[in-house]
């Protein structure tokens, strides 16, 4: 009977323990793995701003060196500077499409994340603890059923040996 017990019960932590590992371990895993795509990007979002931004430094010199060369009178150097300040509005423009096009699917993720995500780590951490729940019932239910029955056997053990039936009431 003892035998029994032992292995309903090594059944019921295998079960809890593929239980540990697939519903919880692997949507934990889920989970952070989402979050650090997310600092990923975010990373990235400030690598692209800074690019941005040392873009619009740059223009602001190119326009300062034009307005030099300007009213130095030097028409070569106007030209050129004209050619760079074209180059450059390109590349912030560019810069701010990025930036802008990054925080906009970052905003995205966020939602779908908000939406969806953290529901379904909701459910899987309600159904965990549901299937904990329910294995430490089925342990209690095994225990009960070896207790009953080891109740059973002293009560049969003690009227056979011809033992008072009022001792054997109180065990």
């Amino acid at each position: 009977k003892l035998s029994e017990l032992e292995t309903k019960m090594e059944e019921v932590h295998i079960e809890q323990s593929d239980n540990d590992l697939f519903t919880f371990g692997e949507t934990i895993k889920d989970y952070i793995s989402i979050i650090q795509s997310a600092k990923a990007a975010f990373d990235e979002r400030v690598k692209i701003f800074s690019t941005w931004e040392s873009a619009q430094s740059t223009l602001a010199k190119k326009r300062e060196a034009k307005n030099k060369a300007t009213a130095q009178g030097k028409a070569e150097r106007v030209a050129q500077c004209e050619e760079d300040i074209k180059f450059w509005e390109g590349k912030v423009e560019k810069c701010q499409e990025d930036f802008e096009l990054i925080s906009k699917n970052l905003k995205d993720e966020i939602r779908i994340f908000e939406e969806v995500w953290v529901r379904e780590v909701k459910e899987a951490v309600t159904s965990y603890f549901q299937k904990t729940i329910d294995n430490q019932k089925t342990d209690c239910r095994t225990l009960e059923r070896i207790l009953t029955r080891s109740k059973n056997h002293k009560l049969n053990n003690l009227i056979d040996d011809g033992s008072d039936i009022h001792h054997a009431i109180y065990i």
